[in-house]
């Protein structure tokens, strides 16, 4: 006996199956981003199970720093002045080159970098960290994620 099969159960099942499992199981919450407390932004970030994650394209546009897609690699890089930052889509590992010697060095996050079209988002906590290091002036988060700032409005 042949047992008849809901088609819409059947379209919803292969939805939930066939959908990338990091935009899946998220909600969006909004972060403020600040520029040398003269410039803001509100971004859109992507809170998947208690890791929020901002979107690195819209970030890079609103600090106005030169940002090369290569959609066939699923590759991004920056551009700062005294470096290049390398980003790619499903990847932990981010390589941070020296302008001036052309050496590398690789850092690995805790998760994944999610893609979502031509969004790269990146782990806020995780970020913040590394690109502290490289922006002048610093860059903090307050403790809630619903904030960040970028210690002067001067490309660095």
């Amino acid at each position: 006996m042949r047992v008849p099969i809901r088609r819409d159960i059947l379209v919803w099942f292969l939805l939930l199956i066939a959908s990338p499992p990091s935009l899946l199981f998220s909600q969006f919450q909004n972060i403020l981003i600040v520029n040398g407390q003269k410039d803001s932004v509100t971004l859109s970030a992507l809170d998947s199970a208690g890791v929020v994650y901002l979107p690195l394209s819209e970030l890079f546009t609103f600090l106005r720093l030169p940002t090369v897609f290569n959609d066939s690699t699923g590759k991004m890089e920056v551009r700062l002045a005294s470096h290049r930052m390398k980003f790619a889509r499903h990847n932990p590992f981010i390589v941070i080159t020296e302008n001036r010697t052309n050496i590398s060095t690789v850092y690995q996050f805790p998760v994944s970098l999610p893609k979502s079209g031509r969004k790269y988002y990146t782990p806020l906590l995780e970020f913040t960290l590394l690109f502290d290091r490289f922006w002048p002036g610093g860059v903090t988060a307050d403790s809630a994620g619903s904030e960040l700032v970028f210690g002067t409005s001067a490309l660095p």
